[in-house]
Formats: structure tokens, C-alpha cells, sequence
């Protein structure tokens, strides 16, 4: 079975924090790649709210896939991937108190 596809484009960022999402959707599922990178010496309280912050996200409905990972090379990058069902469960997503933290 074959979806429509949209290119990918760039959608949220965060207000208080520095984000590169990009959206990539296909038969209406959505898929996120975000980057973030923090500010050098704050590496370590951005792993700490990681893992405060995923389980909780990892009992959202709709959500299929999340993924996180701290980049090798540079310790101040965080790549999050992220599959949910639609857009309603995005939209439910950014309403959270984990997210808007």
C-alpha cells in the first residue's frame, strides 16, 4: 500500500529550548527526527530530563516509536525519533506538562 508523502519541513521548536525537528509523514502517520543541542557544560542536565521525559512520552497514545540518542562525537547533541499514529496524538503530545517543561 502506497501514501501520499510529504517532504519533510521543518514544524516545531521548542520556545525555551534549541530545536531542529523536522516532519516527515506518510498514509497519515507522522515521524519526527529532532535535534537538540544544548549549551556546552549543561550535557548532563540534558540526559537527566531525557530520562525524566521519555517514559513519560513512551505512555502517550498514538505514540509507535521513541527513540533518543546522545551523539558520540559532541555530548551537547541529543537526536530524539519519533513515530505516532496522526496528527491529533502530535497535537495531544504538545499539550502534556512533560513537553511544555
Amino acid at each position: 500500500m502506497h501514501g501520499e508523502r510529504g517532504a519533510a519541513r521543518v514544524c516545531c521548536v521548542h520556545p525555551r529550548r534549541r530545536l531542529l525537528c523536522r516532519l516527515h509523514h506518510q498514509n497519515g502517520r507522522l515521524a519526527f527526527t529532532v535535534i537538540w543541542e544544548v549549551r556546552e557544560g549543561e550535557a548532563e542536565a540534558a540526559a537527566d530530563i531525557i530520562t525524566r521525559f521519555a517514559p513519560e512520552a513512551r505512555k502517550e497514545p498514538g505514540l509507535e516509536l521513541l527513540m533518543v540518542n546522545q551523539c558520540a562525537t559532541n555530548p551537547s547533541q541529543f537526536l530524539f525519533l519519533r513515530s505516532i499514529q496522526d496528527a491529533e496524538a502530535f497535537e495531544a503530545h504538545q499539550q502534556t506538562p512533560h513537553f511544555r517543561r
